[in-house]
């Protein structure tokens, strides 16, 4: 789903190139003397019909670059409508001007001919003033209209994307570590006791936060990156663990070959810490991540020590839910996750098809 923000921008011109050759072959499919070969491009008709195709291609990329954002957009409907008028003009008048046969005055004379002076047999039709081949008003107006589309419809996709990268950082925002204070109140405690730890603690709070502000911002990132992050903040956590609370930690795979979004993994071991450590009760804490086959798996499982401060916690469903927002950015249909709670042992299994 988030693909499309790496494509956009070549879809747009490619786009715009397909339209303006399209634009310019039209004279030349649909010439009466296209089997003329070179000798086409001597045909007077043929000649005023390309130069004016050549105009609409030129209006095309003038309407959808400049004439659309400067005075569509900005609502500048009076310069729009003459701006208009005067394309229109030139498209139909220059070729004409330059490959004679009729003038401007002529144009002028012809129009102002009554009725029956045009056409005895059938009258006077209004409509031919426009529909006629020479004129492009359908050309020039569908041109118009189409550059318009595709401009209004680009500046939505723009607004969709912009919203939508909004809020990717705000789920990455939630999901920002919470154990910041627990962490440097541990800190201090080994400062006091003067303790080897602080400096290697200290280092690794740094490159968490370091991490966190660098990384975030970006749409994938190498998983052994990932990895090393959610190692260094599960060393810090158990700053904070005594001997009541027992972990097992479990890394297996090739992390270097393949990448992942960031931050995506770090709010379902954030709430294991957060409610399977204690300093009274035992409780247990199992961390497992495994890379096999294309396949991310993260087993994730812990006792819950306190469980009416769980049952009553919004933080965990609220960080659950940023986190399969996530998921759903980035891996539609292409994870699964499966919640187990049964106010004992809180588990979490989540499975990603890696790219």
């Amino acid at each position: 789903m988030i693909n499309r923000f790496e494509s956009y921008p070549n879809q747009k011109l490619l786009i715009n190139v397909l339209i303006g050759l399209g634009l310019i072959s039209i004279p030349i499919l649909t010439s009466p003397d296209v089997n003329a070969g070179f000798e086409l491009f001597f045909i007077r008709p043929f000649q005023r019909n390309f130069i004016s195709y050549i105009l609409l291609t030129f209006f095309f990329f003038c309407s959808y670059y400049y004439i659309i954002p400067q005075f569509y957009f900005k609502k500048r409907w009076v310069f729009l409508f003459f701006i208009l008028i005067a394309g229109y003009l030139l498209v139909i008048e220059f070729p004409q001007l330059i490959i004679s046969d009729s003038s401007f005055s002529n144009t002028l004379n012809r129009l102002s001919r009554p009725p029956n002076s045009i056409n005895d047999q059938d009258g006077f039709n209004p409509l031919s003033l426009f529909i006629s081949s020479q004129n492009h008003f359908l050309q020039y107006f569908g041109i118009f209209f189409l550059s318009l589309f595709l401009r209004v419809n680009e500046r939505l996709n723009e607004i969709k994307n912009d919203k939508l990268i909004a809020e990717i950082s705000y789920l990455k925002s939630q999901i920002n570590p919470h154990f910041l204070f627990n962490t440097l109140n541990s800190l201090y405690a080994l400062a006091l006791t003067k303790s080897n730890k602080a400096p290697e603690a200290i280092l690794k709070l740094s490159n968490l936060m370091r991490y966190v502000v660098a990384k975030s911002a970006e749409n994938y990132i190498s998983l052994d990156r990932e990895v090393n992050y959610i190692k260094d903040f599960i060393d810090l956590q158990q700053l904070r663990l005594t001997d009541k609370t027992k972990l097992i930690t479990y890394f297996k795979g090739d992390f270097k070959s393949y990448k992942i979004t960031p931050l995506v993994l770090i709010c379902i071991i954030e709430n294991a810490f957060k409610y399977g450590a204690d300093v009274e009760n035992s409780s247990e804490i199992i961390v497992s991540l495994v890379v096999e086959n294309n396949t991310l798996q993260l087993k994730v499982d812990n006792t819950i020590v306190d469980s009416e401060t769980q049952k009553k916690s919004l933080s965990t469903e609220q960080g659950l839910k940023n986190t399969k927002k996530q998921l759903d950015l980035f891996y539609q249909n292409k994870y699964n996750i499966t919640i187990k709670n049964d106010f004992k042992n809180y588990k979490v299994n989540l499975e990603i098809q890696l790219k």
